[in-house]
């Protein structure tokens, strides 16, 4: 695993190929859900980023990652939550190995969907946990991209009232759909306004498509009139379309 940072945004988080969108469902072998399986459960359930701080021992510099989690996220109580995880509590051996972290102490930051959108080995910031709260749409594109997928962003005008003509005929190809995800969001929803900042858009802003790779490149960058094989050049040799 390793981490990733994308030049063509402002934020910096990582992401990894690894399916754990059902993470907080899997069982402890003859248990059930352990107990802060449960927990991530249910703050994905309420629509939570969970914070997971993954430790051996509560030394100082322990400590002070989780004083540094609390007095952060006090910020967001409404979308936020964080949990210590003993790596050496027997009662979370499942979900240990499915995070398989490199090196402790460090958090884990799963969104709301499963998608890890973040992991800060050894010291934690407040600008790194601000960085590892995604909007829904973003979270959807890592999804996408950790499926191996492409991640269509189509971030429309206020007053869109579909997607572009370009858009629509590249997902008319079966082939395109099948490997591809198209995320929509209007620039004026307030839920994914940090995304629209990010992108250095505004609420009143025209349309802007953006094409990321399942590595996380950013392939192009397009506006309303984007056509489909501008759209298939992006994506060259990954999608085969029919023509």
């Amino acid at each position: 695993m390793a981490r990733m940072s994308r030049t063509w945004m402002t934020v910096v988080v990582a992401t990894f190929a690894l399916p754990y969108a059902a993470l907080a469902q899997t069982p402890t072998v003859g248990t059930g859900p352990s107990p802060v399986a449960r927990r991530v459960a249910a703050a994905q359930a309420a629509g939570k980023h969970t914070f997971l701080l993954l430790t051996d021992q509560l030394d100082q510099n322990t400590r002070d990652m989780a004083n540094t989690l609390q007095q952060s996220l006090a910020k967001h109580p409404r979308n936020t939550e964080w949990i210590v995880l003993r790596v050496t509590d027997p009662a979370e051996k499942k979900l240990i190995s499915q995070l398989s972290p490199e090196s402790v102490p460090c958090v884990m930051v799963l969104a709301p969907n499963g998608v890890l959108t973040g992991i800060i080995p050894h010291k934690i910031t407040a600008e790194l946990i601000e960085e590892s709260i995604v909007t829904p749409a973003f979270a959807r594109c890592l999804l996408a991209m950790q499926q191996n997928k492409f991640a269509v962003l189509c971030v429309l005008g206020p007053q869109a009232q579909a997607l572009p003509t370009g858009v629509s005929a590249f997902l008319a190809d079966p082939n395109a759909r099948r490997q591809s995800e198209v995320v929509a969001i209007r620039s004026d929803n307030p839920a994914e306004t940090k995304l629209v900042h990010q992108l250095g858009m505004n609420r009143t802003s025209d349309c802007r498509v953006l094409v990321m790779s399942p590595s996380e490149q950013l392939l192009g960058t397009f506006d309303s009139a984007v056509t489909r094989e501008e759209l298939i050049r992006a994506v060259s040799g990954r999608v085969t379309v029919q023509k």
